[in-house]
């Protein structure tokens, strides 16, 4: 079985495009060799999009907008067997900046919701404080009022 994992580095957002590093992993294997091939135009790898990393298990790319449909299949073999898988890297970009946009849009939630809970929290805090200083003043008072009240004891 063949997975390919991606990474992103940086996202140009002025230009749309989106840097990549594709890694591909074999689950089991020796004397193992990855190669890559861009699917979709059947262009090859060039130099100014491409880098093959790690005797050529990641590859590092650059996509934007235009490279919406735009596949890379890994193939891994060794002397006995050979496998492959394909993936879309836009997809991932596109996935991982909606990621990114929730993230933010949570921090921000966070910077108001979490001083809120704690202003709450403490109001709660001083609120039973209170009533039960009340409640021990009140129930001292009855006591003394009980001492003074009773039947005074013959002598």
């Amino acid at each position: 079985m063949v997975r390919v994992f991606t990474s992103e580095s940086r996202r140009n957002v002025s230009a749309g495009a989106c840097e990549v590093f594709l890694t591909c992993a074999a689950a089991t294997g020796t004397n193992m060799t990855y190669t890559w091939n861009r699917t979709t135009g059947g262009e090859t790898l060039s130099d100014a999009k491409h880098l093959l990393l790690v005797a050529g298990q990641v590859l590092w790319t650059e996509v934007d907008p235009t490279d919406e449909q735009v596949s890379y299949t890994c193939t891994v073999a060794n002397p006995v067997s050979r496998d492959f898988t394909t993936v879309t890297p836009w997809e991932h970009c596109r996935r991982e900046a909606g990621a990114e946009d929730a993230a933010y849009d949570y921090r921000n939630i966070l910077l108001i919701v979490l001083p809120l809970a704690l202003l709450l929290v403490a109001g709660v805090a001083l609120w039973i404080g209170l009533s039960k200083t009340r409640s021990a003043g009140t129930r001292k008072m009855n006591s003394l009022r009980d001492l003074t009240e009773s039947d005074p004891v013959p002598v």
